[in-house]
């Protein structure tokens, strides 16, 4: 009687054990569909896992890595050479002193010499490397601790600064660096004002600002 108990306690947890099992198979996590999405790419994301997985201490950045790998899916960016030739092409145009409309007119022109352009749209999962994506995390966990960023839940965050790009259709570059070179100097020298300066709406102020006064004459265009 009491073999034929804890045979039925076996059964029962074995159907259970394996109950859970398909379950898993039948619903996999977000993270899993976007690795097996990744295919040939799987290795890299891997690698950006396991580098944050090892230290206790790195456990909100492991976060922030399952963050940017579950929602990477459905996201391009161009990839290619052509795409740099073409900047390096309409970057002197933009930075010249001709009118809006003739600015259009010249970068429309540039960019029917380059046909090839929308071939080279990649969807990021497929080719962003490791090295790139935790250097865009251990960059956005270094502006967290910026008095104007500080203030942001974790939630908050991974919606707003953690970001690898700021544009769909952008190139994986570092444009966190070349950012950060044009503006942390005069948001270092603003006055400290609790209502103003600790707040990012302050500092995307002071931001749009200068992007104003530079592309004022682009603002037609878009």
């Amino acid at each position: 009687m009491r073999s034929r108990f804890i045979c039925k306690i076996i059964i029962f947890l074995f159907i259970i054990a394996f109950s859970s099992v398909f379950l898993f198979l039948k619903n996999p996590s977000q993270i899993d569909i976007a690795l097996d999405l990744a295919k040939e790419n799987r290795d890299e994301l891997e690698k950006v896992l396991s580098h944050y997985k090892k230290e206790e201490k790195d456990s909100l950045k492991y976060k922030a890595a399952l963050f940017l790998i579950e929602n990477m899916p459905g996201h391009y960016s161009y990839n290619g050479n052509d795409i740099f030739d073409y900047y390096n092409d309409i970057a002197p145009i933009l930075d010249s002193k001709i009118s809006a409309k003739e600015k259009k007119d010249t970068i429309e022109f540039i960019a029917s010499q380059y046909p090839n352009l929308r071939q080279n749209i990649i969807e990021d999962i497929y080719f962003i490397s490791s090295d790139f994506l935790i250097k865009n995390i251990e960059d956005a966990f270094s502006l967290w601790k910026k008095p104007w960023a500080k203030h942001l839940t974790f939630d908050q965050f991974c919606e707003y600064l953690l970001p690898y790009k700021y544009a769909e259709l952008q190139i994986l570059d570092n444009w966190r660096d070349t950012l950060s070179t044009k503006f942390s100097d005069d948001l270092d020298k603003e006055p400290v004002n609790d209502e103003l300066n600790e707040s990012t709406f302050h500092v995307a102020q002071l931001i749009n600002s200068e992007i104003r006064k530079k592309y004022r004459s682009l603002l037609y265009m878009i």
